[in-house]
């Protein structure tokens, strides 16, 4: 049994329907059972599996506010055999994982070292929605026959939240047998104007 910890980026409701959506095609279409399995989400930061959600979701809340900005999507990628939904580069974006990082990876340094790392052999940390490990290893060229363009897709809301996953089934298969839960969400505040 594995458990891993992953601070997401989770998107409204809307966005929410047509990342599922996309996910569902790429079940129906090439029998993908790790489309279904997982929230529609943004994986940004691994975190040490020994670090409380409670100390997590306190460091963030005290360390800093994060304001809405508008994230579009460009278009469907493939990063060490995992299929994601690409965010457009936008530089407010990348300050929010630095400074989440800033903050979280010193929680870590007195946790043991020696522990098993989690996270990249789940699935790459990589700015755009995970939609499915590519368990056919088709290229995109061959899925794209078939893989509906969902075009570019933008929300100002979202969420910081903590992703608690426990695979039973071993790092290689994951997605065949696991559960999840978000421990917690952090609401992306409302701006009079938007951050590019």
């Amino acid at each position: 049994m594995d458990q891993l910890k992953f601070l997401v980026l989770t998107p409204p409701q809307d966005i929410e329907l047509k990342i599922l959506s996309l996910r569902s095609t790429l079940f129906s279409q090439y029998g993908y059972i790790s489309a279904l399995v997982l929230p529609a989400m943004v994986p940004l930061l691994s975190i040490h599996n020994e670090i409380p959600g409670k100390i997590i979701k306190r460091t963030l809340k005290e360390s800093f506010r994060f304001d809405g900005f508008t994230i579009t999507t460009s278009q469907l990628t493939e990063i060490s055999g995992s299929l994601y939904l690409e965010l457009k580069e936008c530089k407010a974006l990348s300050t929010l994982i630095t400074e989440c990082r800033k903050f979280l990876i010193p929680l870590s340094r007195n946790r043991n070292q020696g522990e098993k790392r989690t996270g990249i052999v789940c699935f790459p940390l990589y700015t755009g929605f995970f939609l499915a490990r590519n368990e056919q290893s088709l290229s995109l060229k061959e899925m794209g026959i078939h893989t509906p363009d969902p075009g570019a897709l933008s929300f100002k809301k979202f969420s910081l939240s903590l992703l608690d996953i426990t695979i039973y089934s071993g790092l290689e298969t994951w997605w065949e047998n696991l559960d999840w839960e978000v421990s917690f969400q952090i609401k992306s505040k409302k701006t009079t104007h938007n951050k590019k």
